[in-house]
């Protein structure tokens, strides 16, 4: 069963990280009575990411290995090369990510390829294309996968944000000074490697017409978060190393085979550091505008494989 995406939209019908069973991405364990996700408007994020090895798309280099490898054989191995088109989508998800209210969904596609079974046919290259869907409403949350038509579903979950409590600034200033204290003494005590390693500094800038922290660290890595949503409960932080819904890709490099629920912070980009981990960049980002059909609605006819609780 495919959902056919919205005409003109080049992202398809988006997947990139496919909720393993039981492995939602936020977990509902804020207190309820200061929960303001119901007070959320529509939210909507176009983005794309992919894994990157050397700063380069990893899953593309790897083709571009193998079909060296194939093309310096020839005929003798039916060398069948990918079109342009596929080798430009190679190892690259799509997402389509909502908000509104209580309710949060993404929808992601993956791109990769495999090679011909065997014989004369080893070298005949096919793109694979992967489709899931992760989403959270009144009555729990689904993890779909939409290439095999199954669901896994948690009943009891609940999507809690909460607001900043008052103070925040002061004790997120107070701590950056305890770092910049720590940094210091370290390189008093010859490691100013490690602490310019570890050295970050932010700024706030713009992002598909959004506000966002950016943060940078000296060994490459950056990440900017969406700081236009706190009293929705949406922190303008996290990890520059871990971008939230990407999991990871299957072990031969080929796609992406799960994606999770968005949690309570927006990475608009992310860069790894050190040019090895997964780069994500944002096309399109709206607030406040209604979608054109549901997008909290879980698909029919799917075959649930199981519940976890």
């Amino acid at each position: 069963m495919k959902r056919k995406h919205r005409p003109g939209n080049k992202f398809q019908v988006l997947t990139v990280t496919a909720l393993m069973a039981g492995s939602f991405g936020m977990s509902a364990q804020a207190d309820a009575a200061t929960n303001v996700a119901p007070e959320t408007p529509p939210i909507h994020i176009q983005q794309e990411a992919w894994v990157v090895r050397d700063d380069a798309p990893a899953v593309r280099q790897d083709y571009e290995e193998a079909a060296a490898v194939c093309r310096k054989a020839g005929a003798a191995l039916d060398f069948t090369p990918l079109s342009s088109d596929a080798i430009a989508k190679l190892g690259h998800t799509y997402y389509d990510i909502w908000y509104e209210g209580s309710n949060m969904s993404i929808h992601s596609v993956s791109w990769g390829f495999k090679m011909g079974p065997s014989g004369t046919k080893q070298c005949h290259f096919t793109e694979i294309r992967s489709e899931r869907e992760a989403v959270a409403n009144a009555h729990g949350a689904y993890s779909i996968n939409l290439d095999d038509g199954t669901v896994v579903r948690d009943p009891a979950y609940r999507v809690v944000r909460n607001a900043a409590p008052a103070g925040s600034q002061a004790q997120e200033t107070k701590a950056q000074t305890e770092e910049a204290a720590v940094m210091a003494e370290l390189r008093k005590q010859g490691y100013g490697g490690i602490a310019d390693q570890a050295e970050t500094t932010t700024s706030q800038t713009t992002i598909a017409g959004q506000p966002c922290l950016m943060t940078k660290r000296k060994d490459g890595g950056s990440a900017c978060f969406w700081s236009g949503g706190a009293k929705w409960g949406f922190k303008d932080e996290g990890s520059i190393d871990d971008i939230g819904y990407i999991s990871g890709y299957d072990p031969d490099l080929t796609h992406v085979d799960e994606v999770q629920l968005p949690g309570a912070e927006i990475p608009l980009s992310s860069k790894p550091s050190d040019g090895v981990g997964t780069q994500l960049v944002t096309n399109q980002m709206t607030v406040g505008q209604n979608p054109e059909a549901d997008p909290f609605k879980v698909p029919d006819d799917l075959r649930s494989k199981t519940s976890i609780r």
